[in-house]
């Protein structure tokens, strides 16, 4: 599965890691600020995961 980045129209599969921080919501919710960014025009897209919601790797995915 692909996205169409907002910019340049490329079909995108793998966006390119950024950067990553944790943080407390204004609710108080620990939550992953997630960026990402398009591999060919590098426009960046933004996350906000809660903790609660990640999930540890497993078996051959944690080697990865």
């Amino acid at each position: 599965m692909s996205l169409l980045c907002k910019r340049c129209d490329n079909p995108v599969d793998d966006l390119d890691f950024e950067k990553a921080t944790i943080m407390k919501n204004s609710d108080g919710t620990w939550c992953v600020n997630l960026t990402l960014k398009c591999p060919y025009c590098v426009l960046s897209y933004k996350a906000i995961i809660p903790t609660a919601e990640l999930q540890p790797l497993t078996g051959d995915e944690n080697d990865k």
